[in-house]
């Protein structure tokens, strides 16, 4: 991500210095490269009278350490992507050659673990959602593919599901899809229409295996039998429509969407333990939500006090409350329930 030109009075506790802060009168360095502000520092620099303070854009580079390569290769992919995706809106078919090397450039350039969690944790803007959002659903399947030891066949197979598995919305009224309030019942059936739509794109299409397809079609079903098109229970759903269903709904509650605010890593996997125990794959959901806890370890947070923290380590039996350390003190949120994170700092 590129640094991001700013005042020191435009600056945020948690925001982390770019380049290296110079007091233009003495020459002196008053601040080095990597430094997280806090308050304290931030009153300090404006005594300096500190005017163009560079910022890093996005933290999370720091924590997963995402090659530059990398970083290239997914906004490559996204461009790609919305572009295949958009052209369906305009009544063209699948353009199977772009997917196929959407899924080369992924299983060359992107497919480690780390990568993958930092290109799904990106910050994106609003209007980037449509299309990151199958991307990431692809990534994060794979994930979940490589935790449970499927084999690589799977693995392509689980990112190629991911990310068709929303293509049907582009033939849906995108009003709809979009709208800020609550849905009316005949609207909720109109974006239900998404999976069979999806479905129906690659039905037909060779090269694309049955196992695509099911997990396309099933990735709004329930394990409680109240999801959709079919309405299906537990086993009845394909593995990879279980998997998805996971994937899915993690990536959509830690983006920014038109109709609701992003929420953090460790509320989405409290809502998700709390609210999709009957309703996702228990098995699978605890595996998923268990690994991907350990990369949140690092990652900077603010508290509800106003107060900057990292995360230091996560509890096994209470993955969404870890322990902090703000300067020299820890917090342990399972321990202080008046503490909270409001935010993950990027």
């Amino acid at each position: 991500m590129k640094d991001k030109k700013v005042t020191i009075y435009e600056c945020n506790a948690g925001d982390i210095i770019a380049r290296n802060v110079i007091d233009i009168r003495s020459g002196i360095t008053l601040c080095q490269e990597g430094h997280v502000l806090t308050e304290q520092s931030i009153e300090w620099l404006k005594r300096f009278m500190c005017s163009d303070i560079y910022i890093e854009s996005n933290t999370w580079d720091k924590v997963w350490h995402i090659p530059a390569e990398s970083k290239v290769s997914y906004e490559q992919d996204k461009e790609k992507l919305q572009k295949t995706l958009s052209a369906i809106g305009l009544g063209e078919e699948i353009d199977k050659e772009a997917v196929e090397e959407i899924k080369t450039t992924f299983f060359t350039k992107l497919n480690s673990n780390s990568t993958i969690m930092g290109c799904v944790n990106v910050v994106k803007t609003l209007d980037e959602y449509t299309y990151t959002h199958s991307l990431n659903v692809g990534m994060l399947s794979v994930l979940i593919g490589k935790w449970m030891g499927l084999k690589d066949e799977q693995l392509e197979e689980l990112f190629l599901a991911g990310v068709l598995h929303d293509a049907g919305k582009y033939k849906v009224n995108q009003n709809v899809l979009n709208k800020k309030g609550e849905l009316s019942s005949l609207e909720y059936l109109i974006v239900k229409r998404h999976a069979t739509e999806s479905y129906n794109l690659i039905k037909d299409v060779d090269g694309i295996s049955n196992a695509v397809k099911e997990g396309v079609l099933s990735h709004h079903e329930r394990i409680d039998g109240t999801g959709y098109p079919r309405e299906l229970k537990g086993d009845e759903i394909h593995l990879y429509g279980r998997i998805l269903a996971i994937a899915d709904t993690y990536d959509a509650m830690i983006s920014e969407r038109v109709y609701k605010t992003r929420q953090t890593p460790f509320e989405v996997m409290e809502k998700m333990l709390s609210e999709g125990i009957d309703k996702l794959d228990t098995q699978i959901l605890l595996l998923f939500l268990k690994n991907m806890a350990d990369y949140y370890i690092g990652v900077q947070v603010t508290l509800n006090t106003g107060e900057v923290g990292e995360v230091v380590f996560m509890h096994p039996h209470c993955i969404y409350r870890p322990i902090i350390k703000v300067a020299e003190t820890y917090y342990d949120l399972d321990r202080r329930t008046d503490l909270e994170i409001v935010e993950m700092i990027s």
